[in-house]
């Protein structure tokens, strides 16, 4: 048995998509000083890898401490999208099968890049056709090495709109997709019991099967 961590770690001043989200973290109290070290740390529900609850979208959406446990862990199917331009299309899925796969993970190479002004731009997405198509079907929810499953210069978030409305977890700035290309594992992405969050930093660990 294996586990792949494929979470990023959260650190001080980290990039973010604004000035406002970039975490902090203080010291408190330390060893040498007060004899316990106790760090504080200023971040927001979307900090590093994360998961989307509906409410990040909808008014009136589940919340991350309404979503069952049972929604945050499953089979994964990872699908390499290196080779993709930009837009992650439909037929990527003509060579995989969905059955007894709750998890579809897009491996596009940008964790490479994770924590740079680069990570921010020309990252690719899946379409809303897929989006749609992913809806449809009996899966828990997507997630993506980038910063977003949409495109960056559209602001209206449909692919959140698609997924969210159906209740389809949200996951994104996952890393080290590529040791699980190709692999059966059980993905784990339980979030913080955040009262009425929109969404939640997460560990997200693969078993090796």
């Amino acid at each position: 048995m294996k586990y792949i961590d494929l979470s990023h770690c959260i650190e001080n001043n980290m990039i973010s998509f604004c000035e406002e989200e970039i975490p902090h973290i203080y010291g408190l109290s330390s060893i040498k000083k007060d004899g316990y070290d106790v760090k504080k740390l200023i971040i927001t529900t979307h900090t590093s890898t994360h998961v989307d609850a509906p409410k990040h979208i909808f008014e009136h959406g589940k919340s991350i401490d309404q979503i069952s446990l049972d929604t945050f862990s499953g089979k994964a199917l990872t699908i390499d999208c290196t080779k993709v331009d930009s837009c992650i299309d439909l037929d990527i899925l003509n060579s995989y099968s969905l059955d007894n796969i709750d998890f579809i993970l897009f491996y596009t190479g940008y964790d490479k890049v994770w924590n740079s002004i680069e990570f921010l731009k020309n990252y690719k997405y899946p379409s809303s056709k897929l989006c749609e198509y992913l809806c449809k079907s009996h899966i828990k929810g997507i997630g993506v090495d980038t910063i977003s499953i949409d495109d960056e210069n559209n602001h209206h978030l449909p692919n959140h709109h698609i997924l969210l409305e159906k209740e389809k977890l949200v996951i994104e700035n996952l890393n080290n997709l590529h040791y699980i290309l190709n692999k059966k594992v059980d993905l784990f992405i339980f979030p913080l019991k955040i009262s009425s969050g929109d969404g939640s930093p997460v560990r997200a660990i693969a078993k090796i099967l």
